[in-house]
């Protein structure tokens, strides 16, 4: 990854932009409250969005907005380079908000979902 970062940074849009990466050592996910005002937004738009109507929609049926996700997922982890300071990567798949959406609503979600996404992957 820090080669990947370096290579864009001397290359530009010319670098590589998908790779797979060796870690030293398992990732770590991590699970973070995303910011309020950010949240504000998105349901905002969520909103609008499903009040807007199409040429397609039956007027008569109401559309349930988007589901704006509350958290941030990202695997923190050091790559292979000797002076690697350590990465933090956001996960944008839509499997680890299913992931997300199947086990919400246990007790014990976050340790489900690192258990599916560390350990199992």
């Amino acid at each position: 990854m820090c080669n990947l970062r370096a290579a864009a940074v001397v290359h530009g849009q010319d670098a590589q932009s998908l790779a797979v990466v060796r870690a030293r050592s398992i990732p770590e996910l991590l699970i973070t409250e995303r910011d309020p005002e950010q949240l504000t937004r998105w349901r905002s738009r969520a909103e609008a969005f499903a009040n807007q109507v199409s040429l397609f929609d039956d007027p008569d049926v109401v559309r349930q907005p988007m589901d704006v996700i509350p958290w941030r997922f990202q695997y923190r982890y050091q790559c292979l380079a000797k002076s690697c300071p350590g990465h933090r990567q956001t996960i944008i798949d839509w499997e680890i908000v299913t992931l997300w959406r199947k086990v919400r609503d246990s007790a014990d979600w976050q340790d489900k979902m690192r258990q599916k996404s560390v350990d199992e992957l």
